[in-house]
């Protein structure tokens, strides 16, 4: 294989992962700011669910 055949192949695996993550960390910061405006319990609840999902992500992911 030649080693523009593999940077395409590793870009193509990397990219949709980017992606998503960066689009699950966008929802945690709207969900954050928009149940932030209730007060200092709801953000530590949204911040301890977020923490929860991700851990969970990471186990199923693999």
């Amino acid at each position: 294989m030649k080693i523009k055949e593999i940077r395409r192949k590793i870009i193509s695996m990397i990219l949709p992962i980017t992606i998503e993550n960066i689009l699950q960390m966008t929802a945690g910061l709207i969900s954050m700011a928009m149940i932030g405006r209730i007060d200092e319990i709801s953000i530590s609840a949204i911040g301890i669910s977020n923490r929860i999902i991700q851990f969970i992500w990471a186990l199923l992911r693999e």
